[in-house]
């Protein structure tokens, strides 16, 4: 402020445009218009305003000065700006111009000098800067030479002062400055004003009949005026006025407490005061009451007060010895035991004391007596261990006050009882094996019933074993065996694996787990790489007292035989096969057909229970077009696995012929038979391919079974035309197509693939996939319309694979 500022606008000339000129604006107010317009070169100026003054400094640089006179509070936060002046669009950007005004006026709110406060009071103190100062001042605070920390709000600072005395006379000071200048200051001197100081006074101990003077000593306030007086707890009449209290012939009535008071009166005319206790006793010994007898239980807490009159003086101590536990001691009247334990028994002395001036103790004492009662307590022995057909003898020794009656048990049997004894015993004649137990000691008396403990005895023992012979059923798929079993035996018996021919088992993985002291369970396991055989093994278990041996035996069941089709008669849509079983070596096993056709479709029957070894089954398979080359299978079924019988072929003509010899339809079932196996070959050369790109999902077309009842016949081969071709006529590179449907001894349905219809469509090759699924045709659904396919689902159970 009252410093000249100029205005300096660079410009260019924008294209299309001629004219060096700008304009200056102030709050988009113009100022001037200046440049060389008249295009002579002469600086020309346009519509000026008188308060500034404008100068061309270039052809392209011209400048507007505010004079030292008018840099006033008028130009304070004023815009600028220059256009240029044949097109407004092109101008610099709006600059606001801030004026530096100095810190010139200090002053403090409030101005009292000296500052007047009393202790422990504080009071706001502000220091205010003119408010046209720019920048924003800086305010700091000063308390002595110690910076203190104020709050600044616009151009004034704040600061609270607490009257301390140690601040009595400091000078508080505030200092602003802005623009690099030399602070402006303000101060003022603090008058903190706070009472007296009385010293402390220390307890007095008089004997009765003696003269007591004590002087009360104080430092000055400010204030230093001082008055000082004594006074008396709970005495409201009595007042000395003086620093000296005076007793003469002190009596007992004179113990308690008196109070030594200074006290001076602020400028406000409050009084400013402080005073010190001190305690008088008047000396001479107590007295304690007599005890009775104390019992308690162990574990509670015990509160005996010692009362005692007081002696003379006042001023009694009172603590609590043990007898014969020097170590033992107590302050206080009370003796406090908590959770009392039984050695805390014996006699306890109550002592109450005084001391008089000379030094000499005023004592008095009283005994009392305790007795602790506790419930039993079963102190643990180590087990019992002795041999088999021995006798045991249990015993227990119990810390009980009073004595305890026990009772021995077997789990819920009480066994013997016994009264008011320190030592328990329990007979036990001729000992087994399934002695080795826990038995349970219960001990009772007044302060607690039942209390119990587990007394162990352990039987020495040969090894008992639970099974002594086991029979383990295996698969031609097992490649692992496993069994385990429980033996009784102490100590921990050692145990081999045998072959029947004495040798040890070395293959096979052998441990034993201690389930309880003498319970041990011992877990065999051994893995196959190879199909395993039938085998036994014995296991010898044994340990010093005897051994025992359990027979292992592996048996190997197997997957059913494959059925043998012996007679089968295609007739218009339908197949009657006739097959034999033979035995399936293991589960019970069950049977179903498959019908495979050159267009595309697949065909199932339902199961078929079995009738036992060595029988003759027969049904009947319906198709769902005549005229079709289809290949049978017959499947035999257990929990061991699946196993199909050999190929047949049957063809179906169109309509109803009269029975037809087998040889005069060789030629034309070989021309079918060698279509179908081209066809299947560049069928599985796609489907593999396919298959490394798509996974596909696979619907199955079942053909439930017709509502008609299907009765038991005889198969002859004059009651019907169609021809039947028997596998056994191919050789085995002519090997029907349908052959990839394999077995899968993880299965136990076969696999779902669907074929795909002509009708309506080019494709004539089957679509492989290779998800399989579950196929369980049902045998309860007759109504259903046999040329609809079923999709059936995935189970957890065994199935085929497309190979």
């Amino acid at each position: 402020m009252g410093v000249a500022f100029n205005w300096t606008c660079e410009m260019f000339i924008p294209p299309d445009q001629s004219i060096n000129a700008v304009t200056f604006y102030r709050n988009n107010t113009r100022c001037a218009s200046i440049g060389h317009l008249n295009g002579n070169g002469n600086c020309v100026i346009v519509d000026a305003n008188p308060t500034y003054i404008f100068r061309c400094l270039s052809e392209f640089s011209y400048t507007m000065t505010i004079p030292a006179e008018n840099m006033t509070e008028y130009e304070q936060g004023s815009v600028w700006r220059c256009e240029y002046f044949g097109d407004g669009n092109f101008k610099s950007p709006d600059v606001t111009l801030t004026i530096a005004v100095d810190v010139h006026n200090v002053s403090l709110v409030p101005s009292d000098s000296p500052l007047t406060l009393v202790e422990g009071t504080w009071i706001e103190i502000r220091c205010v800067v003119n408010s046209n100062a720019v920048p924003a001042p800086i305010i700091t605070w000063y308390l002595g030479s110690k910076e203190i920390t104020g709050t600044t709000s616009n151009n004034t600072s704040s600061i609270t002062i607490t009257g301390k005395r140690e601040d009595n006379r400091r000078t508080l000071q505030c200092r602003a400055t802005n623009n690099n200048k030399p602070p402006k200051t303000v101060d003022t001197t603090l008058n903190v004003e706070y009472p007296p100081y009385v010293l402390p006074l220390a307890k007095q101990h008089f004997i009765e009949g003696k003269d007591l003077v004590v002087t009360c000593n104080a430092t000055q306030g400010n204030p230093n005026s001082t008055a000082i007086f004594w006074s008396k707890s709970n005495d409201p009449g009595f007042r000395q006025t003086g620093t000296t209290l005076r007793l003469l012939n002190i009596h007992r009535n004179s113990s308690g407490t008196y109070k030594c008071t200074a006290e001076n009166t602020y400028s406000n005319g409050a009084k400013g005061t402080n005073s010190q206790n001190m305690v008088i006793d008047v000396l001479y010994p107590p007295s304690v009451y007599t005890f009775t007898q104390q019992q308690i239980i162990e574990g509670e807490d015990l509160l005996v007060t010692c009362n005692a009159t007081q002696g003379n003086p006042s001023s009694t101590a009172i603590f609590w010895s043990k007898s014969n536990d020097p170590g033992f001691r107590q302050t206080g009247t009370t003796l406090r035991l908590l959770n009392i334990h039984r050695n805390s028994s014996g006699t306890y002395k109550c002592t109450a004391e005084n001391t008089y001036s000379n030094g000499e103790k005023g004592t008095n004492s009283q005994n009392m007596v305790i007795d602790v009662l506790y419930k039993p307590v079963i102190k643990n022995k180590t087990l019992t261990i002795v041999n088999n057909t021995e006798n045991a003898e249990l015993i227990r020794e119990i810390d009980s006050n009073p004595l305890s009656n026990i009772s021995w048990y077997d789990g819920a049997v009480c066994l013997d009882t016994q009264t008011s004894v320190k030592i328990a015993n329990l007979t036990i004649k001729n000992v087994s094996c399934v002695d080795t137990k826990n038995f349970t000691l219960s001990a009772s008396n007044a302060v607690q019933r039942n209390v119990t403990s587990m007394v162990e005895l352990i039987v020495n023992c040969k090894p008992e074993i639970k099974d002594d012979d086991i029979t383990i059923a295996i698969t031609s798929a097992s490649r692992n065996v496993s069994f385990s079993t429980t033996v009784i035996a102490y100590p921990e018996p050692r145990y081999r694996l045998m072959y029947k021919n004495g040798t040890i088992n070395t293959e096979m993985k052998v441990n034993i787990y201690k389930n309880a002291m003498n319970n041990f369970t011992i877990y065999c396991e051994q893995q196959f790489v190879r199909e395993m055989d039938s085998e036994t093994y014995s296991l010898k278990v044994d340990n010093f007292l005897g051994s025992s041996t359990i027979f292992v035996h592996i048996s190997k069941q197997e997957k059913p035989s494959s059925p043998i089709i012996i007679e089968s008669v295609c007739e218009g849509t339908s197949a009657r096969i006739k097959w034999k079983a033979s035995f399936d070596g293991g589960p019970v096993q069950s049977f179903f057909i498959v019908a495979l056709s050159d267009a595309h479709q697949i065909v199932g029957s339902d199961t078929i229970a079995n009738k036992g070894d060595n029988q003759t089954y027969q049904t009947v398979v319906s198709f769902q077009k005549s005229s079709i080359l289809y290949t049978l299978y017959v499947f035999a079924k257990n929990n061991n696995g699946v196993a199909s019988s050999e190929p047949l072929i049957c063809i179906t003509p169109k309509g109803i012929q009269k029975t037809s010899n087998i040889s005069n339809q060789t030629w034309e079932v070989a021309g079918i038979v060698v279509g179908v196996i081209i066809v299947s070959i560049l069928v599985i050369v796609l489907l593999c391919f396919v298959h490394r790109h798509y996974i596909l999902t696979c619907q199955i077309g079942i053909q439930k079974r017709r509502n008609k009842p299907i009765e038991s016949a005889d198969f002859t081969e004059d009651k019907s035309p169609y021809t039947v071709i028997m596998s056994e006529q191919w050789d085995e590179s002519g090997r029907n197509p349908y052959d990839t449907l394999a077995t899968n001894e993880s299965t136990n349905q076969y696999e779902a693939f669907q074929m795909k219809d002509n009708q309506g469509s080019n494709a004539n090759t089957y679509e492989c996939l290779n998800k399989a699924v579950n196929i369980n045709p049902s045998t309860d659904d007759h109504s259903k319309d046999s040329n609809t396919p079923d999709t059936s689902r995935k189970t957890d159970a065994k199935y085929f694979s497309m190979q």
